[in-house]
């Protein structure tokens, strides 16, 4: 349960332009995830995307909007 609440917070902060100057660690280790591998693997797994991934996306997205 915890860890799901984790992720949730670290999609929401990935995909918010609020968050956009924060790297992928930091937001990891900020949701309570002990290492950004370990957070991008889970990740991964959960919402079938890198951490990454999404960031870039929503980042590309929000320029569109513009």
């Amino acid at each position: 349960m915890l860890r799901e609440e984790r992720l949730e917070e670290a999609y929401r902060r990935l995909s918010s332009p609020q968050f956009d100057h924060q790297t992928v660690a930091s937001i990891s280790d900020a949701c309570g995830f002990s290492s950004p591998g370990q957070f991008s693997t889970v990740f991964r797994h959960r919402y079938g995307e890198t951490p990454k991934g999404l960031q870039q996306r929503m980042r590309f997205a929000s320029l569109g909007a513009r």
